[in-house]
């Protein structure tokens, strides 16, 4: 059997989408297999709970913001996430 490996960058609202469907695919198999268990919402079930915990798991935070409390200045950064250029110098 061939088994694969999947990564996957989320922005914020892509996430939270992602775990709302997992919810409802979870609220989904439980109603089914209480009704009349059978597959496939046995397995359904099972892989969306082990994408849901591992949904949060790699987070990384991209931009931000912060205020220092003694001089009250601000600082709002953002994380330059965009893959280095070419050695040379082009952007094709």
């Amino acid at each position: 059997m061939t088994t694969y490996s999947y990564s996957i960058v989320l922005n914020d609202s892509e996430a939270i989408a992602l775990n709302e469907a997992l919810n409802l695919l979870v609220e989904l198999c439980d109603r089914e297999l209480k009704e009349n268990p059978r597959a496939p919402f046995y397995s359904w079930r099972d892989s969306a709970m082990r994408i849901h915990e591992k949904l949060y798991e790699n987070t990384r935070q991209t931009s931000g913001h912060f205020c220092d409390p003694e001089t009250g200045e601000y600082t709002i950064w953002i994380d330059d996430t965009r893959p280095p250029r070419d050695i040379s110098g082009s952007d094709e």
